[in-house]
């Protein structure tokens, strides 16, 4: 493709259409691999069937839904929610919220929280945003539309942020949380192809990015 075309990328922006995978109220956060992820919620989560343990920040086995009730993310009708899984805490308070109660509990070796970040569309690229370092909140479904994405592991800025949020493992397609880094510009990026969308090669840009 010719390097001109690229610049014509900048003219087409997807408005960010949100949709997410939906779960059951008992499932939990070890069921996932991915770092960060969004998740749709049904509604009637909040019953002391589905166990919680910790406050704002939860053990990685508690119900999802259920945290998210508890921690006012979404409403008793259920809801969209992001998470972002975290180290493993010393100890877990319980509380009772929003109509859950939650459970303490003592060391447990992976935590997550619920997150927001800035909602971006598929086309979105990093050298659109001034920050060195920031959060992006990627929608539904990018693997298979959006921009172009040239490298692995490090992206030419004018990437789709989400598209190679997902070849990188970052996100899932059904969307998520990604913290993008700026970086140098590279002499030379390789392609591949991973988790439903390939990239391409190129030679020396002026500016890179990775993911956190």
């Amino acid at each position: 493709m010719l390097r001109a075309t690229r610049y014509l990328l900048l003219l087409f922006t997807l408005l960010p259409f949100i949709s997410s995978e939906l779960i059951k109220c008992s499932d939990t956060a070890r069921k996932f691999k991915e770092q960060s992820f969004t998740l749709q919620c049904p509604a009637g989560c909040a019953t002391d069937y589905y166990s919680v343990w910790g406050s704002d920040i939860y053990t990685e086995d508690s119900s999802i839904c259920a945290a998210a009730i508890h921690g006012g993310t979404i409403p008793h009708s259920g809801g969209s929610v992001t998470l972002e899984k975290k180290a493993g805490q010393g100890s877990y308070t319980g509380t009772t919220r929003n109509g859950v109660t939650s459970q303490r509990y003592n060391w447990y070796p992976t935590s997550y929280v619920f997150v927001s970040a800035s909602t971006i569309s598929c086309s979105h690229q990093a050298r659109a945003f001034a920050e060195n370092q920031f959060k992006v909140h990627c929608p539904a479904n990018c693997a298979s539309q959006g921009s172009s994405v040239w490298g692995t592991d490090i992206y030419t800025d004018d990437s789709s942020i989400c598209r190679a949020a997902i070849h990188a493992g970052k996100i899932r397609d059904s969307g998520g949380i990604a913290e993008v880094l700026k970086r140098p510009g590279q002499s030379s990026y390789s392609a591949s192809q991973r988790f439903g969308v390939s990239t391409r090669s190129y030679g020396s840009w002026s500016g890179s990015f990775v993911f956190s």
